[in-house]
């Protein structure tokens, strides 16, 4: 498998880690915004609901008033409350599941006809009633009568009375268990979402860890091996082969191996045919020499010394061509190892580019996983608005309960009033003491709703310290992701150094090629001077003078060369093969 293949196959599994942990909290984010939602509505609906059984309340309150008092406001009051009670019990209509449509539809009903007999009915008779008191000449039968009349009236309306308490009652209770149960299961949803992150989250640490420990140690150790063995190249050693290991991997190390191996195998070669090319040189320089000199001390035996020369001429040119093609092949060679480099290089440069492209991935990943932080707090943020929303409502009923104690001290001094009335006042003691009660049942509710709202208040920040601490677990795993995105910006950097290393070794094979062809040069110079020594020896016959001149041209030519090749075999000896 290809080195770019592995660090993606790593990059695939850390990112599917990741999207499953965005998932996770994406769909935990969701349940619990539903589950903040359902808060609202069912908020909504007791909201309602406490509003008309406020309104209703106050009404029934004015109308006892009107009853004791006579005064006209308490009838203005008691239509204002009624109205205002009819209002919020259409709203609730329109607010609340659909399975207490009927029954609201019902209440509302119920309300109207309340209204209606109220004052149809009631209200004539107790002005009838007032009126009589009021006059100068009270007629006690028919004032009792009135009265009578006033509290069959009331009677035939407490089962309505009751419907519409028992209505407005439940509804305050369906709605407080409803938020009762949103927020259990808001707390269980968090508790989820907690722990389902804590573990992805270790999860993707262990592998985030272990793929970067995997990767690492692949390309690093590879590399270092590659380093040491140019080191050693550098420093003359050619006589260590590279690790077995690397020369069957099947990615971009293996054929980097693989290509160092051929390149160290063509230099070992080079090596032996530069150094035995160059010993031949120095036997062939020093028989030339040989020859040179005895050439100069026979002067008189000279068709005898021209006939030697010749033949050490020829000799001479046959070394010299033999040595030329040595050096030509050695400069082919060297020019294969420089082909050889640059593949290496261009691969060096491949593996690069996928270290860059998975650095990318990682800077993806980290965006991911701020988005799913910025989620978070806005869930954060609708959960500390529904906290407002409480504490609203928690003053609201404040006031509630201060209406029903003022209710109830009003309840008391009517009692006392129709207590003097004596026997005429009985039937508003009866009216006084069902306020008294209504007064206190609407305080019990009030206070009961009030230590709902707190502990509501409670739940939800829970809920926000909850939400804050995934923004936290989030804000972690951002930064986890980011230290493995800076571990493959190091592993960048040695590949890049690994790159410039091999760009090295291939412009100093191309010096050496060059060197090559000089060599290559300097042999044909040798050739041609030893074509010349042979043609002179040749022509020696004709004039002595000019044999004198050619043989001290062929030492002068032989010492070059024996010095070249002296020069050859010492550079030769710092390698080793």
């Amino acid at each position: 498998m290809r080195v770019g293949m592995k660090i993606g196959l790593g990059f695939l599994v850390v990112i599917l880690v990741l999207a499953v942990m965005g998932g996770v909290s994406f769909y935990s984010a969701g349940n619990i915004a539903d589950q903040v939602g359902g808060i609202d509505r069912a908020s909504e609906r007791m909201e309602r609901a406490s509003a008309v059984d406020k309104a209703f309340t106050e009404g029934v309150v004015a109308l006892r008033g009107y009853m004791v008092y006579g005064r006209e406001d308490f009838v203005k009051q008691f239509d204002d409350k009624m109205d205002e009670a009819i209002k919020e019990a259409t709203a609730l209509l329109q607010v609340v599941r659909p399975e207490k449509k009927a029954e609201t539809e019902k209440l509302v009903a119920n309300i109207k006809q309340y209204k209606t007999d109220i004052q149809g009915k009631l209200i004539p008779v107790a002005k009838q009633a007032i009126q009589e008191k009021n006059s100068a000449n009270v007629d006690a039968a028919k004032l009792r009568g009135l009265e009578e009349r006033s509290i069959q009236v009331g009677m035939t309306l407490v089962s309505v009375t009751e419907a519409i308490n028992k209505a407005t009652a439940t509804q305050v209770a369906e709605n407080r268990k409803i938020i009762n149960e949103r927020i259990d299961q808001s707390t269980a949803t968090v508790g989820t979402v907690k722990t389902t992150t804590i573990i992805l989250s270790i999860i993707a640490l262990l592998l985030v860890v272990g793929i970067s420990f995997f990767l690492t140690r692949m390309i690093t150790k590879p590399l270092a091996i590659v380093s040491a063995r140019l080191d050693d190249m550098a420093n003359g050693h050619f006589d260590r082969d590279i690790d077995p290991h690397y020369l069957i991997r099947k990615d971009e190390f293996g054929d980097m191996g693989r290509g160092f191996d051929r390149m160290l195998k063509s230099m070992r070669q080079l090596i032996g045919q530069v150094s035995q090319s160059a010993e031949q040189l120095a036997a062939s320089s020093e028989e030339l020499t040989a020859s040179a000199e005895q050439s100069a001390q026979a002067s008189n035996q000279v068709a005898a010394s021209v006939t030697d020369m010749a033949h050490g001429a020829e000799k001479q040119v046959e070394a010299v061509n033999d040595t030329s093609a040595i050096v030509q092949e050695i400069s082919a060679t060297m020019e294969q190892l420089a082909a050889t480099a640059q593949e290496m290089s261009g691969k060096a440069g491949a593996t690069a580019q996928a270290t860059v492209a998975g650095q990318s991935s990682v800077d993806r990943a980290i965006s991911q996983m701020k988005n799913i932080g910025e989620e978070a707090q806005r869930a954060q943020g609708a959960a500390g608005d529904l906290e407002a929303g409480s504490r609203q409502i928690e003053v609201i009923v404040g006031l509630i309960s201060s209406i029903a104690g003022q209710t109830n001290l009003l309840a008391l001094n009517a009692a006392i009033e129709a207590a003097r009335a004596g026997e005429q006042g009985r039937g508003f003691a009866v009216v006084a003491e069902e306020v008294r009660k209504l007064a206190e049942q609407s305080e019990q509710a009030a206070r009961q709703i009030k230590e709902l709202i707190g502990a509501n208040d409670n739940n939800i920040r829970n809920v926000v310290g909850v939400i804050g601490n995934t923004i936290q677990e989030v804000d972690q795993g951002v930064n986890l992701v980011g230290q493995a995105g800076a571990g493959f910006g190091e592993i960048r950097t040695l590949v890049e150094s690994v790159t410039r290393q091999v760009g090295e070794i291939s412009k100093a094979l191309g010096e050496i090629a060059v060197g090559s062809q000089r060599i290559v040069e300097s042999m044909k110079s040798v050739e041609s001077v030893s074509r010349n020594a042979a043609a002179e020896a040749q022509n020696v016959s004709a004039a002595t003078e000019e044999q004198s001149a050619s043989t001290e041209e062929i030492a002068s030519a032989s010492q070059a060369l024996a010095k070249l090749a002296g020069e050859l075999q010492t550079a030769m000896g710092k390698f080793r093969i």
